[in-house]
């Protein structure tokens, strides 16, 4: 049991140290997307976007969407989903031990309750870990600004917050 937390620690704390930060992608007037950028600052009416390591000013009335790409949650929800899963396996494996009755007929061991109860750990953390997965990568979709009938001012106001919250995280 010890092992199964330390496990789920693991793959939580890993899943935290390859965090990554949020891309944006920025969709213009002319068709141009700027892929994997990050916007760093918003001076009167044009916002600084780095991209690549290099800065560049964007005027913010050419800007028709942004598209801030979410980091998936797979390792997060594997490792919830393996401590639970274990857990709850070990659970059922203990209870669902039964002594076996003495038979002349073969030969039996029993093992006592550790065998059913490992095998319940095993099975349900691969299991939960499994699901957890699937459940943390389906998690967390892009936030899509459609800013292609906003005025300037609307622009302007929903960019100056996407930049706050970026600074405040």
């Amino acid at each position: 049991m010890k092992s199964a937390i330390i496990i789920s620690i693991l793959l939580i704390i890993s899943n935290v140290s390859l965090a990554q930060e949020s891309n944006t992608n920025l969709t213009l007037v002319n068709s141009n997307t700027l892929i994997q950028s990050s916007m760093e600052e918003l001076i009167a009416d044009s916002v600084r976007i780095s991209l690549s390591g290099q800065s560049q000013w964007v005027k913010v009335d050419s800007v028709l969407e942004i598209r801030i790409i979410k980091k998936s949650k797979f390792w997060q929800g594997a490792g919830i989903g393996f401590l639970g899963g274990a857990v709850f396996g070990g659970v059922l494996g203990a209870a669902s031990y039964s002594k076996p009755s003495p038979s002349d007929s073969y030969f039996n061991v029993d093992s006592g309750p550790g065998l059913s109860t490992f095998g319940g750990v095993v099975l349900g953390g691969l299991t939960g870990t499994l699901v957890g997965g699937i459940i943390g990568a389906s998690s967390g979709k892009d936030k899509v600004y459609d800013l292609s009938q906003k005025n300037l001012e609307e622009k302007i106001k929903i960019i100056k917050s996407i930049i706050a919250k970026k600074n405040k995280d």
